[in-house]
């Protein structure tokens, strides 16, 4: 099994209306040093951390599958639910 981190970072872009704050959520594959890109939105609620963390679960293809841990800052956006889903996740594959 690998390690994984979460991370959430803003970027600020020049757009017509002046600058707009994106947040970009990435993963961190650490022994390769891959990076996955999970999402990119203006507005990270909470639904949207529950997809990404779902989408990145999923077992036939999300890319945090093989990974059994995983690292994240306290961040508010790595709400209850996210956190849960991923979870679910690790608890489904240990099952499997």
């Amino acid at each position: 099994m690998s390690n994984g981190v979460y991370r959430a970072l803003t970027v600020e872009v020049l757009s017509w209306r002046g600058l707009v704050t994106y947040y970009v959520l990435f993963f961190l594959h650490l022994e390769t040093r891959r990076v996955h890109i999970a999402g990119i939105t203006r507005h990270p609620d909470q639904e949207w951390m529950e997809q990404v963390a779902r989408s990145a679960t999923e077992e036939s293809w999300g890319y945090l599958h093989p990974c059994r841990y995983g690292l994240h800052d306290r961040d508010s956006k790595f709400c209850t639910s996210f956190r849960a889903a991923l979870a679910a996740a690790e608890d489904h594959s240990a099952a499997s």
